[in-house]
């Protein structure tokens, strides 16, 4: 809620619904990310990922891999 703590004055040349909206956005989209990590590191995939992706569960080489192939510059374009 609005407790009136702006201190650099966003509120005054921003539209505060959008900045809320966008905010709730970017939160869903982090805990859906958050909810993705933990599913690679149990070891759950979509059929064929082992095949673009090598067969790994170490978070950070699968990250490495995804952005040597193109797929996280699609994730921060769309996102």
């Amino acid at each position: 809620g609005d407790m009136g703590f702006d201190p650099f004055r966003v509120s005054s040349y921003a539209n505060m619904q959008f900045c809320q909206e966008a905010e709730i956005k970017h939160g869903r989209i982090a805990m859906l990310a958050f909810a993705g990590i933990m599913a690679e590191v149990i070891g759950i995939r979509f059929p064929g990922v082992d095949k673009v992706y090598a067969a790994s569960n170490d978070i950070f080489e699968i990250h490495n891999m995804a952005v040597e192939k193109g797929s996280m510059g699609q994730i921060l374009l769309w996102c």
